[in-house]
């Protein structure tokens, strides 16, 4: 019996590593060839491109003077900062804060009836009587998420 173990074992490992099976992709991935199937799944993240936390010496020439209830901010990029320990650090999209130009790469979006503008997580509404973008919460709906538009 022993011998027979030894023996079936040196014929089962190596057909378990070069079978078939173990050569072709998973059941259901890859590409379509005739009659195999070969789907393949690509998931592109979008890293930010300043996390909160992240340090610069100087705010670069176009930086805005933003303030929020009484506290500065600095404007840059579609970022914000607040100086800390002689250096500027990107902090969290103060609420209330408002801009005139939204940054490069937002995108519009509609829930409901209502437009919103977002870029890197901070949510924009317009504002009409001030003509400027004010950053608000994120907004919360069983509506119907729209994306009109990328800029």
């Amino acid at each position: 019996m022993k011998f027979f173990s030894r023996y079936s074992m040196l014929l089962i490992i190596p057909s378990i590593f070069f079978s078939p099976l173990s050569l072709s992709e998973p059941h259901g991935h890859g590409e379509k060839h005739g009659n195999k199937r070969n789907d393949k799944v690509v998931v592109i993240v979008k890293e930010p491109k300043h996390k909160v936390g992240y340090k610069r010496k100087h705010m670069p020439k176009g930086s805005t003077r933003i303030v929020v209830k009484k506290s500065n901010y600095y404007f840059y990029d579609g970022f914000y900062y607040r100086s800390i320990r002689g250096q500027y650090q990107v902090v969290a999209s103060p609420y209330g804060a408002r801009i005139q130009r939204l940054p490069v790469g937002y995108k519009k979006i509609v829930i409901g009836v209502t437009p919103y503008f977002m870029f890197e997580g901070t949510y924009y509404v317009y504002k009409e009587s001030t003509r400027d973008y004010m950053v608000v919460e994120k907004p919360h709906s069983n509506n119907q998420v729209i994306i009109v538009s990328e800029h």
